[in-house]
């Protein structure tokens, strides 16, 4: 189904199990849950781990993982001469998950990652290609229209209304580890 909006295109769709929203424990009480999420407020969202299941640093250390398979794939030779390397690559997840992938790639601290808001549901994120060096930057939260599209900022600060810093805009690396100079791009370069 998804592939038919790409007709005439080579795509490839994989399933990624580390790319699941963060475990929230099991059997969920929505009672309990109430004072879970106050509990987590107190305490910071990313290292709260909540009963029976996960906390932040657990979300992130498997978003490392994927980052880190996921640079080496990119960076392969192709196995024959005819087989092109993807120019585009999508990643569909739960907000918790983007921002903790930008997290990783950006290397924001964790206080700056608490002060990025969740996306709303379906919002689409984008890296954008930076020409000649080949590093990317958070271009913004995509608004399609019907003559085109534009980006807006992310949602920042504690009233949601605080203009995301340039400087978590830009490429920082993968989690500590060195990456190769490619990375995943949503908009392609004539789109970029």
């Amino acid at each position: 189904m998804l592939q038919a909006g790409f007709r005439g295109q080579n795509v490839e769709v994989t399933h990624e199990p580390r790319l699941r929203e963060q475990d929230f424990g099991n059997f969920q009480d929505p009672e309990a849950m109430d004072a879970v999420f106050a509990e987590r407020q107190k305490f910071g969202r990313f290292y709260y781990r909540f009963p029976n299941g996960e906390a932040g640093t657990d979300v992130f250390d498997r978003m490392s993982d994927f980052q880190s398979m996921l640079f080496q794939t990119m960076d392969a030779t192709p196995s024959s001469s005819s087989s092109k390397p993807p120019k585009n690559y999508v990643i569909v997840t739960h907000g918790l998950l983007m921002r903790i992938f930008l997290m990783c790639y950006l290397r924001w601290t964790v206080q700056e990652f608490e002060q990025v808001w969740n996306p709303s549901n379906c919002e689409i994120w984008v890296l954008n290609r930076l020409a000649p060096s080949g590093e990317y930057e958070l271009a913004g939260r995509w608004r399609a229209s019907p003559y085109g599209g534009t980006f807006v900022d992310i949602k920042y600060g504690r009233n949601r209304n605080q203009r995301l810093a340039d400087f978590m805009k830009l490429q920082g690396g993968q989690c500590g580890n060195q990456i190769g100079a490619k990375f995943w791009e949503v908009v392609s370069d004539e789109h970029g």
